[in-house]
């Protein structure tokens, strides 16, 4: 597949499964009970944490299995897959025998309401199984991504996505209980993980998975190009599981219910906004290696700044209209969880802006400090997280995550991209960030009109407040792109910095 189709492939299999999810989520919430499914949640989330075991091998392997697929090195493409394969299956042994130190630890889980601890750790079990198939099986994954076949990726993990929904639908009408939940997710996850080891087979006929075959040289070589990677994917973890362990372990499974729905609608917003960041990756590796700084600061800024009008039109809508979304896809009595999304969102103010720059500096092979600063963000994170609980309860959870990530980003993570970019901070603020709050002050009154008139709850009007809220947006803007395009050949001003690249 082209890249083009690639892209596009993946973005239409992620806006799939965000609308499965978005059905997902009331029906299996209300199916069981608030507090089972903040089990689930739970439970879920320190199943993640196993995602630290990875240890950035997941991009280590497509690009390695890209390159040898490239030149036909097929000797050299199964040394690859077969170490990656005996280091994913020892981590998912540890991944098991984790799972039975959580079972023996979860009579700590306060507020477990009419769940049994037997059903809990055998929900812990099984999603642990699960974990440990998938972690091998990505293996398979990582071979399709390399040879280019990610739209047959994508299409399997939306067709596993679709049919863990149908089985969700009917199961759970017969037996509404959480190891039903577990069991055709654990079914599904084979499959799944059979179809990508099928066509992985298919897309290279001279695959071999042996043991004979992983070696300890292969191993350091893929270890020396993922070690920092798995730094930065380590502090994504944390930052994005930490805040429903620690309410789960302080609070009970109840309160991550009220938590997990203004964490899940804030992931829907910025994960596809995460995909403009992606997408720049190529592009700026490309304009890097060629030395076209000042297209490169250039494209940054005007990224910069799509990022920012989108994500504070989102925040904007939030504020004024979050509670009536609440009300509608789940029910009443959810106020704490609009005022959860409110704070999320504000810090997502500066993430996705910052995302934009992250990436760049990915793309220009400049990972060693970004990598530091996420580790230490996430640390900051964790520990202000079971901080701030203990004052402000799990309002204080969402302040422990913008609290680091606003600081650390703004007064460390951003001085450092935009020397390494060539892009000086006052022209970021000035030409990228400033323009936008046109735009932004229009959709602001737009909602504080709308608002005023009290229209009832339902979808109807939401739909046509978030369609009136998109014009106002873009008439607003409309002016901030012809400016951005008449400046498109206008490249903004480069700093010499002579220590770009210095420490990467």
């Amino acid at each position: 597949m082209s890249l083009r189709a690639n892209i596009l492939a993946s973005w239409i299999a992620h806006l799939v499964m965000i609308a499965i999810g978005f059905f997902m989520l009331p029906y299996v919430r209300n199916t069981l009970s608030p507090t089972a499914y903040g089990a689930w949640i739970f439970i879920n989330m320190i199943s993640g944490y196993a995602g630290l075991l990875y240890l950035g091998m997941g991009a280590t392997t497509c690009r390695y299995v890209a390159k040898h697929f490239a030149k036909a090195e097929w000797d050299e493409l199964n040394r690859v897959s077969s170490t990656t394969f005996l280091i994913y299956t020892g981590m998912a042994g540890l991944v098991m025998l984790l799972a039975g130190g959580f079972c023996l630890v979860s009579p700590m889980i306060p507020q477990l309401g009419s769940l049994t601890l037997g059903e809990v750790r055998a929900v812990i079990l099984i999603n642990g199984l699960a974990t440990a198939i998938g972690m091998v099986g990505s293996v398979f994954g990582g071979i399709l991504i390399g040879t280019q076949r990610v739209g047959l990726k994508r299409a399997i993990e939306v067709g596993s996505g679709i049919l863990r929904f149908i089985l969700a639908v009917t199961c759970l009408k017969l037996r509404p209980e959480l190891t039903t939940l577990s069991v055709f997710f654990l079914v599904v996850t084979i499959l799944e993980n059979l179809l990508l080891w099928v066509f992985a087979l298919r897309a290279v006929p001279e695959l071999q998975i042996r043991r004979s075959l992983a070696t300890r040289e292969t191993a350091k070589e893929c270890f020396s190009f993922s070690g920092y990677t798995a730094v930065g994917q380590a502090a994504e973890q944390i930052i994005y599981l930490s805040d429903i362990t620690v309410i789960g372990f302080a609070r009970g499974t109840s309160q991550v219910d009220i938590y997990n729905i203004g964490l899940r609608i804030c992931q829907m917003i910025q994960d596809p906004l995460a995909k403009i960041g992606e997408v720049l990756l190529p592009k700026a590796g490309y304009l890097h290696a060629h030395s076209k700084h000042s297209e490169l600061a250039t494209l940054v800024g005007r990224m910069a700044a799509l990022t920012f009008v989108l994500i504070g039109g989102f925040f904007i809508g939030a504020m004024y209209f979050g509670g009536m979304l609440i009300r509608t896809w789940i029910g009443e009595g959810l106020e704490q969880s609009q005022r959860i999304l409110i704070i999320l969102l504000a810090a997502q103010l500066v993430a996705q802006p910052m995302l934009i720059l992250r990436k760049a500096m990915l793309g220009m092979g400049i990972v060693r400090v970004p990598a530091l600063i996420d580790i230490s963000e996430a640390v900051l994170n964790l520990i202000l997280s079971i901080v701030l609980l203990m004052f402000w309860g799990i309002e204080g959870v969402a302040w422990g995550t913008f609290i680091p990530l606003v600081f650390v980003e703004l007064l460390v993570f951003m001085p450092y991209a935009c020397r390494q970019v060539n892009l000086r901070k006052r022209d970021l603020l000035t030409q990228s960030i400033l323009p936008c709050l046109v735009p932004l002050a229009a959709l602001w009154t737009y909602c504080e009109i709308v608002a005023r008139q009290h229209y009832p709850d339902g979808w109807i009007t939401l739909f046509a407040v978030t369609g009136g809220g998109g014009i106002a947006l873009l008439l607003a803007g409309a002016p901030m792109l012809w400016v951005m395009q008449r400046n498109r050949n206008q490249p903004l001003p480069v700093t010499d910095f002579t220590a770009v690249g210095e420490a990467r």
